[in-house]
């Protein structure tokens, strides 16, 4: 069922997600259904089983209580003040954090992890890439499979390492290169920022870990491999593409020289500085807890600018394009703190684990998730990501997953322990 779910949000992601169905004015979605659905089975075996132990286990009791107590502040005070289905659409980040619980209670088995990891993701990426590269029509397909694709990357690159066959590390690579070409051609600057901090997260994990550094030569062979090919397709797109070239130009001025510039790439940067100054000096206001779910923002400032306020004339109100402005605006401090002492929490465990951990292909799954983390965590700063299903899930998935194959990890030890 969960991967059935899951191949339904990757190739038609919001279509898929949203039921278009109302009862009374609560949108229902298919993430929401799946969540309550999952909940009871799971319970329901874990009650046959007998079996609480993966309770007492969970390593983020009191974080999670701090953060659940704090979001639920924000959504029933939303609840007295505005729309309801606002709230409800707001405090999706609140419910959508089930999934790391979720992936605890149904992912107790290492294959199964592993199953997840090493082929469901990158093979849905890679039909999507096959499917967008060749034009095959198909309505409402893979909307956002710039953000899938950069997590499949992630994947396949640490395959790479992972995978002892040479047919498998052949396969790794131009699975790579097919999915690095398709990110260059996306120009979505903010999956290149997320990338770049993913792959700066990799340089320290090679500088702290002795298990990552015995892979340095061949990740070396990689690079120039995929710098050699880059360059290639940089040359082929120059020749046969020149308008492909001339939209990267525009999009890296605009990202160096934006404050002097008229682009598109330029006013897009723009437009957010000037939307999240909005957006925290209002949140200044409700610093504890927030306006709550619910509140719809709007930036004075744009609305003051000609032609700078398009989308919000349309619908009443824009959206920052940045998840942690959104949590402090809804949530105060309070819960933004809330929110980033979980994450942080969740990296030190995490990394704890890594470092206690002898198995080299556990402690490379945890890495590559750990790294696909920190992509989806920096992409949020310019995006809608932690709000909506699905984008917003899989960060809670791939934590879920790791928490799941460090329980799964311990079990295993304690069972040894105990035959010894």
């Amino acid at each position: 069922m969960f991967f059935l779910f899951i191949t339904g949000v990757l190739l038609f992601d919001r279509y898929f997600t949203h039921l278009n169905i109302k009862i009374s004015w609560l949108n229902i979605y298919i993430t929401e259904i799946f969540i309550i659905f999952s909940l009871v089975i799971s319970f329901i075996v874990l009650l046959l089983k007998k079996n609480t132990d993966i309770f007492k286990q969970f390593p983020q009791k009191a974080e999670f209580i701090i953060f659940t107590v704090i979001f639920l502040i924000s959504f029933f005070s939303g609840l007295f003040k505005y729309e309801a289905g606002n709230v409800f659409r707001h405090a999706a980040i609140l419910y959508y954090a089930i999934f790391y619980i979720l992936m605890v209670l149904i992912f107790n088995e290492k294959q199964n992890i592993v199953f997840y990891f090493q082929i469901y993701f990158i093979f849905i990426s890679l039909i999507i890439c096959i499917v967008k590269i060749l034009n095959i029509n198909i309505a409402n397909f893979a909307e956002f499979e710039y953000f899938y694709i950069s997590i499949s990357l992630i994947f396949s690159l640490f395959f790479f390492s992972y995978f002892k066959k040479a047919f498998c590390k052949i396969a790794a690579l131009i699975v790579s290169i097919i999915f690095l070409y398709f990110i260059f051609n996306s120009s979505v600057k903010a999956t290149w920022a997320g990338l770049l901090f993913a792959f700066i997260f990799v340089i320290f994990g090679f500088i702290r870990y002795k298990f990552l550094r015995k892979y340095l030569k061949t990740i070396i062979i990689v690079l120039i491999i995929l710098i050699l090919v880059g360059g290639a397709l940089f040359a082929l797109a120059m020749i046969k593409y020149p308008e492909i070239i001339v939209s990267a130009k525009e999009e890296i001025s605009g990202l160096i020289s934006f404050k002097n510039l008229n682009t598109i790439s330029a006013n897009n940067i723009k437009w957010r500085l000037i939307a999240w100054k909005d957006i925290f000096n209002d949140s200044l206001k409700k610093p504890f807890f927030g306006y709550g779910f619910g509140k719809l923002f709007n930036s004075e400032t744009l609305k003051n600018m000609p032609g700078w306020y398009e989308n919000g004339n349309e619908v009443g109100f824009i959206d920052p394009h940045n998840s942690y402005l959104s949590i402090l605006y809804r949530c105060g401090f309070l819960g933004i703190m809330a929110y980033l002492w979980l994450i942080i929490r969740f990296f030190v465990i995490s990394l704890r684990s890594i470092k206690e951990t002898n198995s080299e292909k556990e402690n490379i799954i945890i890495f590559c998730l750990l790294t696909s983390v920190v992509f989806i965590l920096f992409i949020s700063f310019f995006m809608v990501i932690l709000e909506g299903p699905y984008m917003g899930i899989f960060l809670w998935i791939n934590m879920g997953l790791i928490v799941s194959l460090i329980y799964s990890m311990k079990n295993r030890e304690k069972l040894e322990s105990k035959l010894l």
